[in-house]
């Protein structure tokens, strides 16, 4: 279809709401559920301060297949017309406005689709349409596409490039340099650049900000990304749009982000209202659907035909069927549904259910672990206390009530200086050593505090990195320790067993941030025979609480097979 064919774009979004509300097309509940809230807040968005300008929605829209021209693949040189989807979107991230001054309503946008249905594309539009023809104009504006590296910003930034330099309105108003990389709008002293979260972002004055594949970023971005969406704060009406396919458990701030977009879309339902200035488009299968079902792909992929092709899905399904280990990345690119990794066992669902408080009264029978690791790394020190009921076939567990504390240093191999870990110190929740190594001597002062407040029958440790540490503990202070050898053999029941004890919600930790992040760090090492250890993925994603807890949970399973003495029963 050719720009001048198109249906004009406010016929145009009315047939795609219809549509979809409907269902004459499949659309994931949460797309349903957006095109709702749109029509709920024509009718209701101005009792809260806000009114729908659909000439200004108008001319946004028509910016792309007006002045924007594709530059590669079957569409080159051809003028961008939106899809419905995409039209959808513009038309609403532009024209709802603020009763009060006439400005943008939606300062935040989340769009989610799969891979290959245009949304870094869209994203470069939305940074030109930004710095070139916003209503109202902003002089001076500064536009930035910013992602984890600068190589994958400048994906985004290369497509907005092609697209000034294939367009006769925008070429003959453009400069495009190359060092620094920038767009600049001459006649108005605007740019549009790339930048890398880890780059320093003090000074910056953005007017629109695109953040490329947010379920990359890291707590290490974090600081960079909070000062780019800060630093707009002069501006009349700031932009920021994240674009992104689905992340895993270890994508925080996709997680963040994507639940409250979701939260933001799925107030409607029950007529409540959740953050009105943040906009959602969330394709993605939906929880029951079958991700080898190809009636439902269209949920994910909104360009199904377009230039997401049905025979590259089919090709991944079917290498996704073949070859497990491509299953969680199917489900996460091409389904767009956060996948739980196979080989990390403790889902953010699973650990949820130990949530309890935890609640341990003095003199408590219990078992610990010690996981020193090397001194200028993490060392933790956990505590269970079971509780039992007698049967006759034996002692059954009822509950396992998890203590844990971590130290590590402040100049050591992971520095704690960024969040979250700089939180968890100051709340108490971390112990820092100043210094380049853990101070054993405050790890040492707090097991022999807990010795004196419970009953702790054993304290297991590793010997490859505690022996004398724990032989101090026996011969000094007369606590009876017990060897643990790091190996498959040694874990493999003790893993299985606390996996199934998890799932049962027998389970309590309190809902400890640090010990939940070390739990969903935590992979699983399987050997040859089939047995499994924990482990960890890199040297970021620390799990020595969870090592120390399985100790002392591998020390209370086999002492419950011992007969009963002054352990907890029922």
């Amino acid at each position: 279809m050719i720009a001048s064919e198109q249906p004009k774009p406010k016929d145009n979004v009315a047939a795609y709401c219809d549509t979809v509300t409907r269902g004459d097309i499949v659309a994931s509940k949460l797309v349903k559920l957006a095109v709702q809230r749109h029509l709920a807040d024509l009718e209701h968005a101005h009792e809260r301060g806000y009114y729908f300008d659909a000439d200004i929605a108008h001319r946004a829209c028509m910016f792309f297949p007006k002045v924007l021209r594709h530059y590669k693949g079957q569409w080159a040189g051809q003028p961008f017309v939106l899809s419905d989807w995409q039209q959808f979107i513009i038309w609403s991230l532009f024209g709802w406005r603020r009763k009060a001054d006439g400005l943008r309503r939606f300062r935040r946008g989340y769009v989610t689709v799969a891979r290959k249905n245009g949304k870094t594309t869209l994203g470069a539009g939305v940074g030109l349409l930004c710095q070139y023809f916003d209503e109202p104009n902003e002089p001076g504006a500064e536009v930035y596409v910013v992602a984890t590296k600068k190589e994958q910003a400048h994906i985004c930034y290369d497509d907005a490039v092609q697209m000034v330099t294939a367009s006769p309105a925008l070429n003959s108003r453009s400069k495009v340099r190359k060092a620094p990389h920038a767009i600049w709008y001459v006649s108005q002293n605007s740019k549009f650049m790339p930048l890398g979260a880890d780059s320093q972002k003090d000074g910056l004055n953005p007017h629109c900000v695109i953040e490329d594949e947010l379920h990359a970023w890291t707590e290490r971005q974090r600081e960079s990304k909070e000062k780019m969406e800060t630093g707009g704060a002069a501006r009349r009406q700031p932009m920021l749009l994240m674009i992104t396919t689905a992340g895993s458990d270890d994508s925080i701030i996709w997680l963040q982000e994507d639940a409250a977009a979701v939260h933001a879309v799925e107030a409607v339902a029950n007529g409540e209202v959740y953050d009105d200035e943040l906009f959602a488009f969330i394709a993605r299968i939906d929880e029951e659907d079958d991700p080898f079902d190809e009636s439902c792909w269209a949920k994910a992929n909104p360009n199904l035909g377009v230039s997401a092709k049905i025979e590259y899905l089919r090709s991944e399904s079917e290498t996704a069927q073949r070859r497990p280990e491509k299953l969680g990345a199917f489900i996460r690119y091409n389904c767009n549904r956060k996948a739980e990794k196979e080989d990390k066992p403790i889902t953010a669902t699973r650990w949820k259910r130990g949530n309890q408080p935890v609640v341990v009264a003095d003199g408590a029978y219990g078992h610990g672990g010690i996981d020193l690791g090397r001194s200028n790394d993490w060392c933790a020190v956990s505590l269970v206390f079971p509780e039992y009921m007698e049967r006759a076939e034996g002692k059954t567990p009822v509950k396992y009530s998890i203590v844990s504390r971590c130290w590590c240093c402040d100049e050591g191999k992971f520095r704690p200086d960024f969040e979250p870990f700089r939180g968890w110190a100051n709340r108490g929740l971390l112990n820092v050593c100043r210094g380049s190594a853990v101070d054993y001597a405050a790890v040492k002062a707090w097991i022999l505090e807990m010795a004196g407040k419970y009953q702790i029958e054993s304290w297991a440790f590793d010997p490859a990195f505690a022996a004398s540490f724990g032989q101090s503990l026996q011969e000094e202070h007369g606590l009876p320790v017990f060897k643990f050898t790091q190996a498959p053999y040694h874990y493999h029941e003790p893993t299985m067993r606390f996996l199934d004890a998890l799932d049962a919600g027998i389970v309590y930790h309190g809902g400890d941030p640090v010990l939940e992040w070390q739990a969903k760090n935590m992979a699983l090492y399987r050997n040859h025979k089939d047995h499994v250890m924990p482990m960890k993925g890199d040297e970021k994603h620390k799990v020595d609480g969870m090592v120390s807890m399985l100790m002392a949970f591998s020390e209370c399973m086999y002492a419950a097979r011992k007969p009963s003495g002054s352990m907890v029963v029922f």
